[in-house]
């Protein structure tokens, strides 16, 4: 009949849909895929930093799930894609196996490199399996292999099973912000490393990148070795106060620590064997200027510094 809409029977429903040439289970599925794309977007590690209209350091991260990790081989596989990230790790996705059992009981072989270590006690060690931890604890496992943790003068909890928070010398974001209220982060995030004159030895560890929530590194008054990599701490968007002051670190001081917040403002390096000279964009941010750096140490005898109104000698050198 003219003029009559026509109304579809069932079996044209199931096949072709309401909504044309698209059947029920057609939409449903599409509209599943999409939901579960969005969940995966919301459930990214995000890091956003920069500075509100004040000057004041934000930064904020989605609140992380407690996903649980179901095997050891996909906690490889974790770490594995976390290397892949930063372009200073991407030699451990050499050393280190893509193969579980190739790692079994290499924790305890002290003849290998300790990234190796790190990923073995992570994967056949420790109980912790929350896929936001494994990261951060990898990298703090890789920092004790690294540099004799065995033999620190303090190091009770860690490489145990209890939060990477409650191991000596590591604060985290849950107990220690800087400006209340200026930051969003998870409360497991290292937000200081303070190894004090606690005989650490050997050199820094690349896997530092990880914890991209650190402030503070206080460490001063150990056996650290080796030069200054600038390429793990220029990776950190909130680090503010370095002090290896006393250590054994040799070769120049880089001119790019900075990270492109310019968060850094803090920068003891004296005690040490460098040489050269503070580079200049250093000198630019000092006590009387408008920019970030306004404290730090020299040995002004090695380690030149030629503008006057940077370096105050009673100030900065400790000669």
């Amino acid at each position: 009949m003219i003029g009559v809409e026509r109304i579809p029977d069932r079996q044209e429903i199931e096949t072709q849909g309401i909504w044309g040439k698209r059947s029920r289970k057609e939409v449903i599925v599409v509209v599943t895929a999409v939901l579960i794309a969005i969940a995966a977007l919301i459930t990214v590690l995000i890091v956003v930093v920069g500075k509100d209209d004040e000057g004041v350091i934000t930064y904020s991260r989605p609140v992380e799930a407690n996903i649980t990790v179901s095997s050891p081989q996909e906690e490889l596989e974790i770490l594995r894609a976390s290397f892949e990230r930063y372009p200073a790790l991407q030699g451990y996705l050499e050393t280190i196996s893509n193969d579980v059992w190739d790692l079994q009981g290499k924790q305890d072989d002290e003849s290998m490199p300790p990234e190796v270590r790190a990923a073995a006690w992570i994967v056949h060690a420790d109980t912790v399996d929350e896929y936001h931890q494994l990261p951060r604890r990898f990298a703090l496992a890789t920092l004790y292999y690294a540099m004799g943790g065995s033999r620190w003068t303090r190091n009770t909890g860690w490489l145990t099973s209890v939060s990477h928070c409650e191991w000596e010398g590591v604060q985290c974001a849950g107990e220690h912000v800087f400006s209340p209220g200026a930051f969003k982060r998870p409360v497991s995030d290292v937000s200081v490393l303070d190894f004090h004159q606690n005989n650490l030895v050997g050199n820094i560890p690349e896997a530092l990148v990880l914890l991209d929530g650190i402030q503070e590194l206080v460490w001063g008054h150990n056996k650290i070795s080796g030069n200054i990599n600038s390429e793990i701490f220029r990776s950190m968007p909130l680090l503010q106060e370095i002090y290896f002051q006393h250590n054994e670190l040799t070769g120049t001081i880089p001119d790019d620590l900075f990270n492109e917040n310019r968060t850094l403002d803090h920068l003891f390096l004296h005690g040490n064997m460098l040489t050269g000279a503070l580079p200049a964009v250093y000198c630019e941010a000092c006590p009387t200027c408008t920019e970030n750096l306004f404290k730090f140490g020299l040995d002004c005898k090695e380690v030149a510094c030629d503008i006057l109104a940077c370096c105050d000698p009673y100030d900065v050198c400790f000669d």
